[in-house]
Formats: structure tokens, sequence, C-alpha cells
């Protein structure tokens, strides 16, 4: 999935390789995404970070 958001970012989900991309930044092991498209041609992505609170 691929998302455009209102500031003009590109957030790309590959659901293949388990990536996230955000403006050119590739997240990968530390970051998981749950996608989901509405009937209004928006979507929404939720980013999961695994970490420590610093």
């Amino acid at each position: 999935m691929r998302i455009k958001t209102s500031n003009g970012a590109i957030v790309n989900v590959n659901s293949m390789k388990r990536s996230i991309t955000i403006e050119g930044i590739e997240l990968g092991s530390d970051c998981q995404a749950l996608v989901s498209k509405h009937q209004d041609g928006t979507g929404t992505i939720t980013l999961v970070f695994d970490g420590k609170i610093i």
C-alpha cells in the first residue's frame, strides 16, 4: 500500500519484503505495519515499532 499524507510525505508498505519506506528511508525488522483500505479511496497505515523507550 502506498499513501501520500496531507503534508506530502509518501509512505509505502511492501508486504512481500515486510518493509516500510517513509520519504525514501526503508525501515525493516524493527517496524511492522497494519494497513486498511477504505471505500472512499483513502487508507490507514498504523506503524508499530519494537524498541526501548529512551
